[in-house]
């Protein structure tokens, strides 16, 4: 097949027409995320090791995939400590339930239009 013609998905093992290069698929490498979230490259391992942050599953070539979504939580994580939590603080912040609470402050009812 040449090179002018794809695949219905438009991959062959997940390399694009261009030897070597990876299609991307959101994912990104150590550095790159670190570069993305304005943080140091072992700044993710520690965080790994802490449980902040997920350990990613690995390519075939042994280095890490972080999803596109690592980016958002590292901010996260970079800003509340700029607001002076400590790791541990922010592990808590991350780790507490998704609970659904009033959409209104208490005391105030809504009105319904006449």
């Amino acid at each position: 097949m040449d090179a002018g013609r794809r695949s219905k998905s438009g991959l062959w093992g997940g390399l694009d027409f261009v030897v070597g290069s990876r299609v991307d698929d959101g994912g990104m490498r150590t550095s790159e995320l670190a570069d993305r979230a304005g943080v140091n490259a072992e700044t993710l391992r520690y965080y790994e090791r802490r449980g902040l942050l997920e350990r990613p599953p690995r390519m075939p070539g042994g280095y890490r995939d972080y999803p596109a979504d690592a980016v958002g939580l590292l901010r996260f994580i970079n800003r509340a400590q700029q607001l002076g939590f400590a790791l541990d603080e922010v592990d808590e912040l991350l780790h507490l339930p998704a609970v659904g609470g009033p959409r209104r402050p208490p005391g105030r009812r809504r009105v319904d239009p006449e």
